[in-house]
């Protein structure tokens, strides 16, 4: 081997056949990285159809749920005013029960509406007669409430 002005001469220069075997070994490795890039992309494909289809699935679920769930708040409002309506009905039939008999008692005895000048004597209260059980009916009580409004009349 023999040096000129500092370069090395031809016989110091790597036979060709060692840079070819050199480039196609970079060829190999880089062909492998390539062929292993190439599966996790085919696997990640497959995991990516797995997961639109999972999507799918679950969307179709959602809607259903959706509509049942819009379904099942109409039933329950349409059963909530018909109870709202029934018990609005029974508070009107329970106030019109005790103001009815208290109005045609106040307001029914007169002609006209005028008061006479000197009130007639009211008749001694009648002894009620004891509770049975323990328990009076809603008429006992309405006919107590008459008698009540009766002697406070005028």
């Amino acid at each position: 081997m023999f040096v000129r002005n500092g370069q090395p001469g031809p016989s110091s220069a790597p036979p060709p056949a060692d840079k070819v075997a050199k480039v196609q070994q970079q060829v190999e490795d880089v062909k492998s990285v390539m062929q292993d890039n190439m599966d996790v992309m085919l696997a990640n494909m497959d995991k990516a159809e797995i997961l639109e289809g999972k999507a799918q699935q679950l969307s179709a679920q959602a809607k259903t749920f959706h509509k049942t769930a819009r379904d099942t708040k109409r039933t329950m409002c349409k059963k909530n005013a018909k109870m709202n309506l029934l018990l609005a009905c029974i508070c009107i039939i329970i106030v019109l029960a005790v103001t009815i008999p208290i109005v045609t008692q106040v307001g029914g005895g007169g002609g006209g509406g005028s008061h006479p000048a000197s009130p007639s004597p009211s008749p001694p209260p009648s002894p009620s007669p004891p509770p049975s059980a323990g328990r009076r009916s809603l008429f006992e009580i309405l006919a107590t409430m008459r008698e009540a409004a009766a002697l406070r009349s005028p």
